[in-house]
């Protein structure tokens, strides 16, 4: 068994210029207006446990087979962001597969097999998971048939409010409104709701938990729902100095119908100012700033999962001979919740399995994992959204 720790510099000058080239042809003008903050990347990471495998055997196969789990492990989640009962990505993310190994920040081998004339490791892989994020929304969203319609649910506070109110025109929908449409979104403000909503339950909305912004969104029918809100504190100066005014805008973005949630964040800022009222507003201003970026992202990877609430796609390496296969579709056909199950495609090496089902995901792993086919169980090694990857041990 060998263990290996490589780590990779982000984002390396010719990953920066292919970004910007795309980024020219959709978001041009937003760099210029949100400067350093639009090209910000977080720290955000995922670590995704693959197979690689390489002809031949010693380190330079061995290399190879690294640079294949990586591939791989990049492969698998760009499937969960752009869902496709296609085993092939489209050609559009060619860019993104051509530099995979930039994605990876750490690759940490667990098992390193040299049968024969073959090298297998199995690795957990981390990723960027915000970088892979920005350049698939950059690169998908000129390819979208319209516009993303996505519904701005936003409260702030400012001054003397004690609660945020969830008001058209406030400062906080402003901003937002236009960084939306710099990125090429369609938004809508609260006022397109004519009354749908009484005030209670959109403030509950925002100030709520998880679950409460889940279950608004889920009763619209927007491509992304955006709910967060904007609120401020005021710091009195020093022996009577200029008060110092905070602001921090929090959201989270789901997508319409089910309300699945694609992602969260929340940006801080502040101003000094003798006027309270308005200082608020421009650190609200500020604050929200700092967030669009990656909301917007969010709202283009909640339209890419829109055609892939009632689907999952499982996966196999080395599913065998057909009659294991069928098989395997027999047992899952059998667990509650699944309305169908079909073969997308079955090679030596690889079997991919589309299964009708739009329950809990956890539900659908547990009855799976562990199945035993000719006295081989069924192995789950990762589960991205409603992508489940698995082998024969």
């Amino acid at each position: 068994m060998i263990t290996t720790e490589i780590r990779v510099a982000r984002f390396p000058a010719r990953i920066q210029r292919f970004r910007l080239n795309w980024a020219g042809f959709v978001l041009i003008g937003v760099m210029l207006v949100l400067g350093g903050c639009a090209w910000g990347v977080s720290p955000d990471v995922l670590t995704i446990r693959v197979t690689g495998r390489a002809n031949g055997i010693g380190s330079s196969s061995q290399s190879e087979a690294l640079q294949s789990a990586q591939r791989e492990a990049v492969t698998q989640y760009l499937h969960t962001l752009v869902p496709s009962d296609d085993p092939t990505l489209p050609p559009s993310l060619e860019p993104v597969l051509r530099h995979f190994s930039q994605y990876a920040t750490a690759c940490h081998v667990l098992r390193c097999d040299e049968s024969g004339e073959n090298t297998r490791i199995e690795a957990d892989v981390t990723l960027s998971e915000d970088a892979l994020r920005y350049d698939v929304a950059t690169l998908m969203l000129p390819r979208l048939r319209e516009k993303p319609k996505v519904l701005l649910v936003l409260g702030e506070m400012i001054g003397k409010d004690q609660i945020p109110a969830v008001l058209p025109d406030s400062v906080v929908e402003r901003t937002f409104f236009k960084g939306m449409e710099q990125f090429h979104l369609a938004p809508l403000g609260v006022k397109t709701l004519d009354d749908r909503f009484i005030q209670q339950v959109l403030v509950e909305a925002v100030t709520g938990n998880v679950a409460a912004s889940t279950s608004f969104s889920s009763h619209t029918d927007y491509d992304a729902v955006v709910v967060g809100s904007s609120l401020t504190t005021v710091e009195q100066g020093a022996g009577g100095g200029i008060p110092r005014i905070s602001a921090t805008t929090t959201v989270r973005v789901h997508r319409g119908r089910d309300g699945a949630m694609t992602g969260q964040t929340s940006g801080t800022a502040a101003v000094y100012s003798p006027y309270l009222e308005s200082g608020g507003e421009q650190a609200v201003q500020d604050a929200t700033t700092r967030v669009l970026r990656k909301t917007a992202v969010d709202c283009v990877i909640a339209t890419l999962g829109r055609q892939t609430q009632e689907r999952v796609l499982l996966t196999v390496e080395k599913p065998g001979t057909e009659v294991r296969v069928q098989a395997v579709m027999e047992l899952i056909q059998s667990v509650p919740g699944v309305s169908s199950v079909q073969v997308l495609f079955l090679e030596t090496d690889r079997c991919r399995i589309r299964i009708g089902y739009s329950g809990p995901m956890a539900d659908l792993t547990d009855a799976v994992s562990g199945l035993a086919f000719a006295g081989a169980p069924l192995k789950i090694q990762s589960v991205l959204l409603r992508e489940i990857s698995a082998t024969f041990e």
